[in-house]
């Protein structure tokens, strides 16, 4: 919101990724934010830590944890699988195997694999993290790995 005397916004939207969002998210949970005013080169410190952080495209746990003012329109990536993860048990799953590509969005949906699968009673057979845009030769290994667990799920 904005007014004559008060030219500082309320809401603050976020990047599209987590990665743009991050860096914000800290300056915004910190209590104090230097400004230059007026563009007159005078150092003032104000506080910014009511501040509400709308980030429509991140997911990323770490941009969201213990920042009180941070939302997000998606869940954080270490939810995105929870409710899948019961469901499988609820309908007799036992094991789980996961392989993802090393990328921030992905190593924290499938890094919170092994946490949900204990909570509903299921085990996890292995997990691998692949190079970015892998290839046959990358996967084949993988493929024979979890041809050999016979993980109910991957």
């Amino acid at each position: 919101k904005h007014s004559s005397n008060n030219k500082h916004s309320s809401i603050v939207i976020g990047g599209y990724s987590s990665v743009l969002t991050e860096p914000l998210a800290d300056m915004i949970n910190s209590t104090i934010y230097n400004n230059f005013s007026k563009g007159s080169g005078v150092n003032t410190v104000s506080n910014i830590s009511s501040l509400l952080l709308l980030s429509p495209g991140s997911a990323a746990t770490s941009v969201f944890r213990d920042r009180d003012t941070a939302f997000g329109l998606l869940p954080p990536t270490h939810k995105y699988t929870a409710q899948a993860m019961k469901k499988l048990a609820q309908l007799g799953a036992e094991s789980v195997a996961t392989f993802w590509e090393d990328a921030s969005f992905t190593r924290g949906v499938c890094g919170a694999v092994s946490e949900h699968a204990a909570k509903y009673g299921m085990r996890v057979t292995s997990s691998e993290q692949v190079n970015i845009n892998p290839n046959a030769t990358h996967l084949q290994p993988i493929a024979k790995k979890l041809s050999k667990e016979n993980p109910d799920v991957v």
